[in-house]
């Protein structure tokens, strides 16, 4: 897909290497998906392709942040990226996706958890799937989801700090769709990642 090929690219600004985006992103989209039906959301496609497109801001600014790095001295060495992109560009990868997803005239539905996921409780129509997005994000990125057992991932799951939305299903759920979430991405595993 289109997609692929875009978050196949190094994001060097981001210390993101080739194919990490794309397999963070597929993860991150998978993984709401999961999250969504659990929770039985009535629009899957819609939060899957958010969840899929939330990190495409970054594509955008990649080039504009490695300059502005480069002429202040400068590089991202991990912590708060919206901070560190709004520090050093006065925006961030959040909004800029979300302005490329209205030109592009897609649905609020999608644009609305792109715009929002380093947001735990954003103030909008579409809080839950923007929740959603936030928390697989949060999980596939933070936490390692990709590089980790499924045994693993309770355990540290169960130690990670509190800044996550409280999604009461996902709680109520976590070891079921964490472990369809393992199966599925391992089923995957033949897509080409890099």
């Amino acid at each position: 897909s289109a997609s692929a090929g875009l978050l196949k690219s190094p994001q060097e600004a981001y210390n993101i290497e080739p194919g990490a985006l794309w397999r963070h992103s597929y993860a991150t989209a998978l993984l709401a998906s999961i999250i969504g039906r659990y929770g039985r959301c009535p629009a899957l496609s819609s939060l899957y392709t958010s969840a899929l497109l939330h990190d495409i801001g970054k594509i955008i600014l990649n080039r504009h942040l490695q300059t502005a790095c480069l002429n202040r001295g400068e590089e991202f060495k991990g912590g708060d990226i919206i901070q560190f992109e709004q520090t050093m560009l006065h925006t961030n990868h959040a909004k800029v996706a979300a302005l490329l997803l209205r030109r592009w005239q897609l649905p609020e539905d999608i644009i609305a958890p792109v715009a929002h996921h380093h947001e735990t409780n954003p103030k909008v129509d579409n809080a839950l799937n923007c929740q959603i997005v936030y928390l697989a994000n949060y999980l596939t990125e933070s936490i390692g989801i990709q590089a980790m057992e499924p045994d693993n991932y309770f355990y540290r799951l169960k130690e990670t700090d509190t800044d996550v939305p409280q999604i009461s299903y996902f709680n109520d759920n976590i070891e079921a769709i964490i472990t369809e979430f393992f199966e599925k991405f391992n089923e995957s595993s033949t897509l080409e990642f890099n």
